[in-house]
């Protein structure tokens, strides 16, 4: 009888586990761009020395994003989600980021954001109204013509990009919201290839795990101390 009612209860707890953690890993998604700056400047330091001309330099644009945020649309050929103050409803896209140059800028949010996902295309744009960490507002507007993927953003995906450079150009500008209209940093982006994939738990969700975890061992020790020897 001991050892069924420590099985039960084990069995119950990690049932009650997997129902917390579950909804925490299949929330949100990530959409990954990589490529190089078609042509672009950096006129305060943005991302490297002042002045400086990104061109050339390579780049990594990340986005989060939850599908079950915003509004969505769907049919045969595309799926969509948008969202943000133009539309009125929450914004589907979490976080917003650039990195050029081995420095990491984030995008503010709240203006306009979507996701989209066709059967020859991926794209993902953040249009913030506010303004972002040290400052900053912008546009970071990113996608890649590809070969016919199954059109979900809630697929995992891998693609390189089926159009030549100057045809996968994506945009990129950040303004300087103490100088109205000053725009800081802008230019092009080729996206050369892009990624879709689950995104990893918060750290809350993994607070959450850990401590389960160590509820069961506490659980497990009191079992076996009760137990007659």
């Amino acid at each position: 009888m001991p050892f069924r009612k420590t099985a039960a209860d084990i069995l119950s707890f990690v049932v009650v586990l997997a129902a917390l953690a579950g909804p925490a890993q299949a929330a949100t998604w990530v959409a990954t761009y990589t490529g190089t700056v078609y042509w672009g400047i950096d006129e305060t330091g943005v991302f490297t020395f002042v002045p400086s001309d990104l061109t050339g330099q390579a780049f990594t644009a990340r986005f989060v994003y939850d599908p079950a945020s915003g509004t969505r649309a769907s049919a045969s050929s595309f799926d969509y989600a948008y969202g943000g103050t133009t539309y009125g409803v929450a914004s589907p896209i979490l976080s917003a980021s650039l990195t050029i140059a081995g420095k990491t800028v984030a995008f503010p949010l709240g203006g306009s954001e979507e996701v989209y996902v066709a059967t020859n295309l991926v794209e993902v744009v953040s249009i913030g109204e506010s303004s972002g960490p040290g400052g900053l507002g912008g546009l970071l507007q990113l996608f890649v013509h590809h070969d016919g993927t199954p059109p979900s953003i809630e697929t995992a995906l891998s693609e390189d990009s089926q159009d030549p450079q100057s045809l996968s150009l994506g945009n990129m500008s950040i303004g300087n919201p103490s100088g109205a209209g000053t725009v800081v940093a802008y230019g092009n982006l080729a996206s050369t290839h892009v990624t879709i994939a689950p995104g990893v738990p918060e750290p809350a969700a993994w607070t959450m795990m850990l401590v389960g975890v160590g509820g069961l061992g506490a659980m497990l020790r009191r079992r076996r101390s009760l137990m007659p020897a």
